[in-house]
This record gives structure tokens, C-alpha cells and sequence, in this order.
């Protein structure tokens, strides 16, 4: 199944809840390098959302508890951790934000570190929501 990347913008009114994130995520990932970086694979781009999906919330709450403990080198781990996992979708928001993160691991100050991981959260909705559209467009 062949599915271009400008057709992850659909035409449908998202429910009220899902709305700012639907409208917002068709930036959070490039979908053109995704499919370079995989060989356009599509099983194996599947593949790859859905083992995403399922671990990005624990490596989230890794770098929050680190963040809440003020623990710059567990930080510093778990944002390298997470920033390499996003940079297989080419999700260069997301990139950008967990590599400020572990720049303050790296660097011990971990002051804004809250405000980051809370910016990083809201960019890994938005990414969520980019996934599992491209997901489901590859499926049909």
C-alpha cells in the first residue's frame, strides 16, 4: 500500500478533545525521512510505531522523576535515552527538546528542567497523535 506523506492531513472534524493535538501534529514528525530512514518498509514502520507507542510513557516518567529528584545524571541518561528513540521519526521538535534535557543532565543544572519535560510531553502528544495517523494510513 503506497500512502504519501501529505495524506496524514485528513479532512475529517476531530472530536473537541483530540482537536489542537490532530491540528498541531502534522509537524511533529517527517514522514518523508521516517520512510527514507526504514527503506520505506511499511511492516517495519509499523513495527517501529507500535513498539514507540507502547515504551515512550515509561521513558517519559523516567526523565519526570529524575526532573522531580533533581538528579542531573539520571536526566541527562533518560533524555539521550528518549531523544535517540524520537529521532528514528525524524521528529525534530521532540529531538530538540529532549536534547535540552540532556544538555542539563550533562551540565548538572537542572534549573527549568520541569518547564522542559512539560514541553516534552506536549511534543510527544502531538508526535502520538502523528504515529498513530501514519499507522493507520500504512494499515489501509
Amino acid at each position: 500500500m503506497q500512502f504519501k506523506s501529505a495524506s496524514i492531513i485528513d479532512n475529517h472534524s476531530p472530536s473537541p478533545e483530540t482537536a489542537p493535538l490532530e491540528q498541531g501534529c502534522l509537524d511533529a514528525l517527517d514522514v518523508g525521512s521516517f520512510r527514507d530512514r526504514t527503506g520505506d518498509d511499511e511492516s517495519l514502520m509499523c513495527e517501529l510505531v507500535e513498539l514507540f507507542l507502547a515504551d515512550y510513557p515509561r521513558q517519559l516518567e523516567d526523565i519526570r522523576q529524575a526532573t522531580r529528584a533533581g538528579n542531573a545524571t539520571e536526566l541527562g541518561r533518560a533524555a539521550h535515552a528518549l531523544k535517540g528513540a524520537v529521532a528514528n521519526f525524524s521528529a525534530e521538535p521532540a529531538v530538540r527538546t529532549a536534547a535540552r534535557l540532556e544538555n542539563m543532565g550533562r551540565t548538572g543544572d537542572v534549573s527549568g528542567a520541569a518547564e522542559c519535560c512539560e514541553e516534552l510531553a506536549n511534543e510527544l502528544g502531538r508526535l502520538h497523535v502523528a504515529l498513530e495517523k501514519l499507522s493507520g494510513e500504512i494499515r489501509q
